[in-house]
């Protein structure tokens, strides 16, 4: 018997399709999870300046698999009443498909054919957003075909977009090239008074509070009639982590991951996080009908499910949670 309330939970999970980004589209429940960032705020920002300036313009939206680069330009795209985007065309080197006989360096080259040397200093208006791991940009510029873009290339190491350190990024009205990198933004922002935890905060209760409009507390709520309902560890986790106490928590374990082990933590590895320490990868419904015929049983299989044994008994479910348990199990030692 499937779960309607664990198959709404598993919308968390890197591996379902609700993780894939399409900036053609943007549903419901993308835009109830979607929180505002500073990445967002400095993208706007620039947005509206290479609007104002209406001149040929390439934006460099940087960063990792799974930062929210695709999710940030669909809601823009699709979902944000400023329409900053009109005009821009989008491209994805991580989703967009490529053509059968080209390798992803061709297709990239062709893509950007009008930013190559012959072509990026004639004003023709043409506005693009590119967004694209560090990674493969790295790859892309000291490629054979990246040699015809030496003032892109020229571009990228004048502005450090590489480089592990922190630098101010301003519109430069004088360049066709403007770039965003997420890689310059974690999940938490450092304060005069501490750690400011106000993303990550809003993420987990966009996910828990006790609200109609929330997804995943309506398919909670809505799981009363089923026969395991009062002693589900589905359940009783996600009403564990219905405190914030027990979501601040959380939120200090990845805190403590990226200062320690100087590690960039992805949304989408965060809500994956969540998925992770609510539902057993091996939990069924039919298994725990069968083992609720022995009390003992049930509670040991109940045991094995519930949030603490997720996070500290388990091996290789996550990176995020193999870190966490690793900084743990120091502390113990």
């Amino acid at each position: 018997m499937a779960c309607n309330f664990i198959s709404v939970l598993s919308k968390l999970r890197k591996l379902s399709m609700e993780s894939v980004e399409n900036t053609a589209s943007f549903d419901d429940f993308k835009k109830y999870l979607h929180v505002l960032r500073p990445v967002e705020e400095e993208l706007r920002s620039l947005l509206n300046r290479v609007n104002a300036a209406n001149k040929k313009t390439l934006i460099l939206l940087c960063g990792s698999a799974g930062d929210g680069k695709s999710h940030l330009l669909s809601y823009l795209r699709n979902a944000d009443s400023a329409h900053l985007l009109d005009g821009f065309e989008l491209y994805n080197d991580a989703t967009e498909s490529s053509a059968p006989l080209l390798t992803s360096i061709d297709t990239l080259a062709e893509k950007l054919a009008p930013f190559n040397d012959d072509n990026c200093h004639s004003d023709d208006g043409f506005k693009m957003i590119l967004a694209i791991n560090l990674g493969t940009l790295n790859n892309f510029i000291e490629s054979e075909k990246g040699a015809a873009f030496s003032a892109l290339k020229k571009y990228v190491e004048a502005n450090e977009i590489f480089s592990a350190f922190v630098r101010p990024n301003e519109y430069q009205e004088s360049s066709v090239f403007q770039h965003v990198s997420f890689s310059d933004y974690q999940v938490f922002t450092l304060k005069e008074d501490g750690v400011g935890t106000e993303y990550l905060e809003e993420l987990l209760s966009k996910v828990f509070r006790p609200d109609d409009a929330n997804p995943f507390y309506k398919a909670y709520m809505e799981n009363t009639g089923c026969t395991l309902c009062q002693k589900c560890p589905v359940r009783h986790n996600f009403e564990f982590m219905s405190s914030t106490e027990h979501q601040k928590a959380i939120i200090k374990k990845i805190i403590e991951v990226v200062i320690k082990d100087k590690a960039f933590v992805s949304t989408r590895e965060v809500l994956n996080l969540l998925y992770d320490i609510l539902v057993h990868p091996e939990f069924a419904y039919n298994s725990m009908c069968k083992a609720a015929t022995s009390e003992t049983k049930y509670l040991t299989k109940y045991i094995q499910c519930t949030t603490p044994m997720l996070m500290y008994e388990l091996d290789d479910i996550s990176p995020l949670l193999n870190a966490i348990r690793k900084h743990d199990l120091y502390i113990k030692s």
